[in-house]
């Protein structure tokens, strides 16, 4: 079998078997109900949380801010857009954001999205191509430098691809998603219901 064609289902239903032997993901706002949607799961080897985002691919998010590296990927994977099965099925406006936390962040108040992995914006752009997405697209990535300009290269990858979308900074004075939910909940679940009527 190819590399990027392994099938770590196993892996992550004996992870999602073991969430319940940490908390990081509550301390970050998020509810049973969203870490059960998408399987997420804590490796007890590891000691990272398992963010499955194919088949084939997912992210394990250290739980320690002093370990390195930040994330694990299986070696060889196929890099891969989280929930990016939201471009054909989402019956909403869908946020792209940069991380897979931040995306679940804007799931749990009510939104729809989809993570680059980072600044990912060439392999979004890739997936593009090929399946065209049913609703409008609002840009909201991180706070900073990095996320400028990462936004100004996906507006214009996009408008090539005739995708016009709506840049749109929900998060207030914090840096992300992420961050926006753990320290104001309704305050992020009305700018993202503002920014889904800009659309």
């Amino acid at each position: 079998m190819c590399i990027r064609d392994r099938d770590y289902s196993a892996f992550y239903e004996e992870a999602h078997r073991h969430i319940k032997e940490t908390d990081y993901l509550q301390r970050r706002g998020l509810s049973e109900e969203t870490i059960s949607r998408f399987m997420l799961g804590y490796d007890t080897k590891t000691k990272r949380v398992i963010i499955p985002i194919s088949k084939s691919y997912y992210k394990g998010r250290a739980i320690d801010k002093t370990a390195q590296p930040k994330y694990l990927i299986p070696a060889g994977a196929k890099v891969t857009p989280f929930n990016v099965k939201a471009l054909t099925e989402a019956t909403k406006p869908i946020f792209i954001v940069e991380g897979e936390i931040d995306a679940l962040s804007v799931i749990e108040v009510g939104g729809e999205a989809i993570a680059l992995g980072g600044l990912n914006v060439r392999i979004f752009l890739e997936v593009l191509k090929t399946q065209k997405p049913v609703q409008p697209l609002i840009i909201a990535l991180d706070n900073d430098s990095a996320g400028e300009k990462a936004e100004r290269d996906l507006v214009e990858g996009l408008q090539e691809l005739n995708i016009y979308p709506f840049p749109f900074k929900p998060y207030g004075e914090h840096k992300d998603a992420s961050e926006a939910l753990q320290a104001d909940r309704e305050a992020l679940k009305a700018a993202i219901e503002e920014a889904e009527q800009i659309t």
